[in-house]
């Protein structure tokens, strides 16, 4: 967690925000192309340990997806 040792909503705002760099696809389904589309290789290097952070809380509960 970024904060604390529980879910708080820095967490879940890096998670969103995070979406722009690199969707994850434990929040959203989608294809190949909008991948593509929506991710940003060099940004995504360099926030590369965010988005390791954010990959860290989806695995973690409480969170749940819903598909």
């Amino acid at each position: 967690y970024l904060v604390g040792e529980g879910l708080t909503f820095a967490d879940l705002s890096l998670a969103t925000t995070l979406q722009f760099v690199a969707p994850s696809p434990a929040l959203i389904q989608a294809d190949a192309a909008f991948v593509r589309a929506w991710t940003d290789a060099a940004l995504a290097e360099e926030l590369a340990p965010l988005l390791a952070v954010r990959d860290r809380l989806l695995e973690a509960p409480p969170y749940r997806p819903v598909r």
